[in-house]
């Protein structure tokens, strides 16, 4: 657990590790220079199986954290954030998991997720197939929720990597997945406090950006190497902020088209799953055309895409086209 002025949510996460139904684990934590008062909450915790580490000045996240990977020595490496809780089964589930599948050597989990006073369940595809898939599009694993095995680890030598900051998470990930077989349990393990310190929220531009490369890097590992203006195009699809014309709709067309036929001969996944995932980029691409009428919804169901997407989605994209009303900019 990295610690950098923390105070605000560090006791919860604290507790929330201590309380583990596993309890054989020691929990690493290096402050990073903090200037609050978290150094003096986590000595608080009269708890032997804390080690507490302390950078002599602030390092910056990804440096910390691959600290920690050097420092930790136990068989499995689990990471938490400071702001998050981890339900008191977590570990257990974990490793129990970890020891039925030998072949896996990084497992997250789904997780709720909170705004406020509001939360919501967030499923993450759970398959190592169906994550090397999602991932050309977007993360999908919630790094506090990571359990990894720690020999696989320092056997490849990977690391955080300093060229990707912001999501640094998200490539070292993706990169994991073209090595090795990851997976994700399809169980609540952790709560994600998602708040306006969150880097998500500070550095969205700077993260947008890193993980646009590291979407591409994902295309080409799949044999996908599209030219700037297709991959542009697929960025922009990806975000849900692609505009265009009709004609530049059907290049779409054809790019995810593409892009199913692929995934589905290289992963060979099932088509319910690719149709279940593009065919809502699908129908974001049209329901900005939406107000162009009936013209959007032929081309449409001229995709594969279209034509097998599920009835809510041609009926929604259905009723804007009859009626002209396109899906509003900042809903895109």
């Amino acid at each position: 657990m990295p610690v950098y002025n923390g105070e605000r949510y560090l006791q919860e996460a604290l507790d929330s590790l201590l309380r583990q139904t596993c309890p054989h684990f020691e929990l690493l934590i290096i402050d990073d220079g903090s200037t609050d008062q978290s150094a003096a909450i986590i000595q608080s915790c009269q708890d032997e199986r804390i080690r507490l580490v302390r950078n002599e000045r602030n390092l910056g996240l990804i440096a910390t954290l691959n600290k920690g990977l050097a420092l930790a020595r136990g068989e499995f490496i689990a990471r938490m954030d400071c702001d998050d809780v981890s339900l008191p089964h977590r570990l257990a589930r974990q490793l129990a998991y970890m020891e039925r599948h030998p072949d896996v050597v990084l497992a997250g989990s789904w997780f709720e997720k909170r705004q406020g006073q509001r939360s919501s369940l967030v499923r993450l595809p759970v398959d190592h197939e169906a994550i090397r898939f999602f991932l050309l599009f977007d993360n999908t694993f919630l790094h506090s929720s990571i359990l990894l095995r720690r020999t696989w680890l320092e056997a490849s030598g990977f690391r955080f990597d300093p060229d990707f900051p912001y999501a640094e998470d998200y490539e070292l990930w993706a990169r994991i997945s073209r090595h090795g077989r990851v997976a994700n349990i399809p169980e609540v393990l952790v709560r994600y406090r998602d708040h306006e310190e969150n880097t998500s929220h500070r550095f969205r531009h700077q993260q947008n950006a890193t993980a646009d490369r590291i979407r591409q890097m994902h295309l080409a590992s799949l044999g996908l190497t599209p030219d700037d203006r297709t991959l542009q195009m697929h960025l922009a699809i990806t975000r849900f902020q692609w505009r265009g014309s009709l004609d530049e709709a059907m290049e779409a067309r054809d790019w995810l088209d593409r892009l199913s036929r692929v995934s589905q001969t290289s992963l060979n996944l099932p088509e319910r799953l690719l149709n279940q995932t593009l065919d809502r980029y699908w129908y974001g691409v049209c329901g900005i055309l939406a107000g162009q009428g009936m013209k959007t919804w032929f081309l449409y169901r001229s995709s594969p895409l279209g034509r097998r997407a599920a009835l809510h989605w041609q009926l929604k994209l259905g009723l804007r086209c009859l009626f002209r009303q396109p899906i509003p900019v900042e809903q895109a």
